[in-house]
């Protein structure tokens, strides 16, 4: 049973009517993943257990919507009866943002590790396209002798494989440069 709410938990559920929220158990405000966690360190706190005071819990705006908030959450008594003194600290923008973060750490990892490719091939590439191009260049075999048409297909699948890993070092370059913070 809620005893009280603040303006900021109102604004945080989006209820502009302190009644209406108030009407709702507890756990009606709670997202239904988070209803069993929340229902085991309340029962332990009231028994009055060690358990962590600081939490996050997703919890139902009126409208449905979820967002996250920070319990901290202590056992007192009130009017010599056990009772929970909750605060909640709406940090939905704060998790948003450090997922943000992550996701643009991996990404920039991510073109690192593309761009220690392309760089390892081309090492590997240059010789092979250098070495082709000198064989066409020296090559003396008669006009209608296959090895003509060996050494062009070397350097098409070389010049195309150079493409390829042109465009390989350019992504890893738009991943590693666009998402750093």
């Amino acid at each position: 049973k809620l005893l009280y709410v603040n303006k900021r938990l109102l604004d945080m559920g989006e209820y502009t009517d302190e009644k209406e929220f108030m009407s709702k158990s507890v756990l009606e405000h709670v997202f239904p993943e988070d209803i069993e966690t929340v229902v085991e360190r309340m029962q332990a706190r009231m028994a009055g257990e060690e358990v962590t005071s600081e939490y996050v819990v997703r919890f139902l705006k009126k409208s449905g919507e979820v967002t996250y908030g920070r319990l901290n959450a202590v056992r007192i008594d009130y009017e010599g009866e056990p009772a929970i003194l909750c605060n909640i600290m709406d940090v939905t923008e704060l998790l948003h943002l450090q997922q943000e973060k992550i996701l643009s750490e991996r990404l920039a990892t991510a073109g690192r590790i593309l761009g220690r490719i392309a760089h390892e091939v081309s090492n590997f590439l240059s010789p092979i396209l250098g070495y082709t191009e000198l064989l066409i260049k020296g090559n003396d075999a008669p006009a209608g002798d296959p090895i003509h048409n060996y050494l062009n297909s070397m350097r098409i699948c070389g010049d195309r494989l150079a493409e390829v890993n042109n465009d390989i070092l350019a992504l890893g370059r738009r991943l590693h440069f666009h998402v750093e913070p």
